[in-house]
């Protein structure tokens, strides 16, 4: 199964595009390297296939374009209606922060960050919620879908991603009018 988060951002007032299921993602001149369950600027792979890839970036003249995307291959297990789990792993984002516009062209700095984080899944609720090294994740579970919101640094983004008994993927993309984020998290009991 295949999830697409694509979110852009044209910093000076500009609106920002929301969840979409088709068109092109921003990758085509990517800052993305793939490595195997490792984080990597752009990237969070897992061992089996699948994985996030995200992008955050500053075009001088479109302003800041940021994506997020769950990669095909991922594995997705049924998820229980009842009972309680606790899930932890990597998460990886890029951080654009200072955006402004000055004389027509756009500027901000870029930062990737890295970490690891605890959720808590409660099946019966519907929750997937938790935080680690700066990084909170509000989500909601329907069917192994999830949904909601993630957090950094003041920004929050939209949650896109899906959960299984003894797993979980993230995407999450969101925008302030100085700042971006965008990334994603693979966390395991």
């Amino acid at each position: 199964m295949f999830k697409r988060l694509s979110l852009s951002l044209a910093v000076a007032g500009l609106s920002a595009c929301g969840f979409s299921s088709s068109g092109g993602l921003p990758f085509s001149q990517p800052d993305i390297v793939s490595p195997s369950f490792t984080v990597a600027a752009g990237q969070l792979a897992i061992s089996t296939g699948g994985g996030i890839q995200f992008t955050n970036r500053i075009d001088p003249v479109a302003g800041n374009i940021y994506a997020a995307d769950i990669r095909p291959g991922a594995v997705q297990e049924p998820t229980p209606t009842t009972g309680r789990a606790s899930m932890t792993g990597p998460f990886a984002l890029r951080q654009a922060t200072g955006l402004q516009q000055t004389g027509g062209t756009y500027a901000g700095r870029l930062t990737d960050h890295t970490g690891a984080i605890t959720l808590n899944a409660d099946f019966g609720a519907g929750t997937l919620r938790g935080a680690g090294d700066g990084l909170t994740v509000d989500g909601r579970m329907t069917t192994g879908t999830l949904s909601g919101s993630a957090s950094y640094g003041g920004v929050r983004g939209d949650l896109d991603g899906f959960v299984g008994a003894t797993n979980a993927i993230g995407a999450f993309g969101g925008q302030t009018a100085t700042s971006s984020i965008a990334g994603g998290f693979v966390v395991a009991q």
